[in-house]
């Protein structure tokens, strides 16, 4: 039996602030603190963003590979 994941919303990549230090994508959660991913994530396949405050996810629309887009 495949798990169904419960997303909040869809984001696209133009919207998530990237931040080249820690290599990670953000975007503000309704909880007050930030979805998070990686670029190594992302790089991976994953298109989920979580919430390290209330467990929300996001997932992230993307219209080109990552790998364009860093």
């Amino acid at each position: 039996m495949s798990e169904q994941l419960s997303i909040y919303d869809q984001v696209e990549i133009e919207d998530l602030t990237f931040d080249p230090d820690q290599q990670i994508f953000t975007y503000p959660c309704p909880c007050g603190d930030r979805f998070q991913i990686t670029l190594e994530d992302m790089k991976d396949g994953e298109k989920i963003a979580v919430c390290p405050s209330c467990s929300l996810m996001v997932e992230i629309i993307l219209k080109e590979k990552i790998s364009m887009i860093t």
